[in-house]
């Protein structure tokens, strides 16, 4: 398999990608030849080359079966050059339906790439060893069992709106994306699976040392402890992101996509004008999110529904509330419609959120719409 690493960093972390990314998947051959198989099964699948993309170094997309773009110091809304042209590189790969994986700062650029938003996180800095909660949709993609998967991680931004047409992985409560799927082609996440390989230890403890400020003596520690934790990990992980980039991930069972509506979506007959494709209207409830007046809606002033000697202006949105709860509209609607769905929210974020039947049967995710004001009337 024709593997080009795309090396996103020339600092202390990246001297050390190809030291990781290799030894991640060469010696993965090694699980099938301890089982004492032999011939075809017991050889290296993968040719990989590494490239430099911070110096502009892309290789033609045809020469290649499977891109892994790695993490980096930098960030996936900086306006560089080599970002700019990353991010082309990528919907174009997208389009040609190759298989990318993406690792931290690359699961981030994927992203922003295919039309998410990334964000800085407001507690700054994380490092060291996380367990997150996946997705139905995470323990169907990675085959898993589990509900929760602990990666390794170094960040300090976050995927804050997924792009049209991905799954996430799972969530925790540093980040709600914890990883993404898009189609059978493209597989993110926001860990570093590589940390457990080649050198990666090495590379782990340089840049434990190069935060331990940022830290705390603390948090410093935690990290250092973790990283024997998440090498409990290290054989699993391999065998899924080996299997992704020789098989590819299997595809969607629905091609329909959930959706949470409040409001007049509580209407059914308000619902289908806005969505006449959806299906299956139903009731449910919606934890962790709780009603709030606080959208400034510019149809309010075209239509001069808005007073503004009383600023009486805002439309129902909702916000993340941890002990919240309120029953919400649930359908579906083709998943080739979401990319409309996205263009017309463009001022919402718009994140999943896990919905459950009012007879309590059935928990799934659907994309819900919420408000942030980044502004105040003066």
């Amino acid at each position: 398999l024709r593997t080009a690493v795309l090396r996103c960093d020339d600092g202390a972390y990246g001297e050390h990608v190809g030291r990781m990314i290799v030894p991640l998947l060469l010696s993965a051959h090694t699980l099938a030849g301890d089982k004492g198989k032999q011939g075809e099964e017991s050889r290296d699948p993968f040719s990989i080359e590494e490239f430099a993309v911070r110096e502009l170094v892309l290789p033609p997309a045809e020469n290649f079966d499977a891109f892994i773009i790695s993490g980096s110091l930098s960030s996936a809304y900086d306006r560089e050059a080599w970002i700019e042209n990353l991010c082309q590189y990528i919907r174009a790969l997208h389009q040609m339906k190759k298989k990318i994986l993406g690792i931290c700062f690359g699961h981030q650029i994927v992203a922003v790439a295919l039309g998410g938003k990334v964000e800085a996180h407001r507690n700054g800095l994380y490092f060291g060893l996380r367990e997150f909660d996946l997705s139905a949709e995470g323990r169907k993609t990675l085959k898993m069992d589990n509900n929760k998967l602990g990666l390794l991680f170094s960040h300090g931004d976050f995927v804050s709106e997924m792009p049209p047409g991905a799954l996430s992985m799972g969530k925790s409560e540093w980040c709600g994306c914890e990883g993404m799927r898009i189609g059978d082609h493209i597989l993110t996440l926001q860990g570093h699976p590589e940390f457990l390989f080649g050198t990666g230890e090495e590379c782990f403890m340089k840049l434990l040392d190069m935060f331990a400020s940022k830290l705390g003596k603390e948090r410093e520690e935690e990290a250092r402890r973790g990283y024997m934790v998440g090498m409990q990990n290290r054989l699993l992980l391999q065998e899924k992101i080996t299997d992704f980039l020789i098989h590819g991930l299997e595809k969607p069972d629905a091609a329909r996509q959930p959706i949470i509506g409040f409001g007049s979506l509580l209407s059914e007959a308000s619902a289908r004008s806005s969505f006449p494709n959806l299906q299956n209207f139903r009731l449910a409830r919606l934890r962790g999110y709780k009603r709030v007046m606080r959208h400034p809606a510019s149809i309010f002033f075209q239509r001069n529904i808005a007073r503004k000697d009383t600023r009486e202006f805002a439309s129902l949105s909702v916000e993340p509330c941890p002990d919240g709860n309120f029953l919400v509209a649930a359908f579906d609607i083709p998943s080739e419609e979401l990319q409309a769905y996205h263009e017309r929210e463009e001022e919402f974020f718009i994140a999943l959120a896990p919905i459950e039947e009012l007879d309590g049967s059935k928990v799934q995710e659907g994309l819900l719409c919420w408000f942030v004001a980044s502004w105040q009337l003066l």
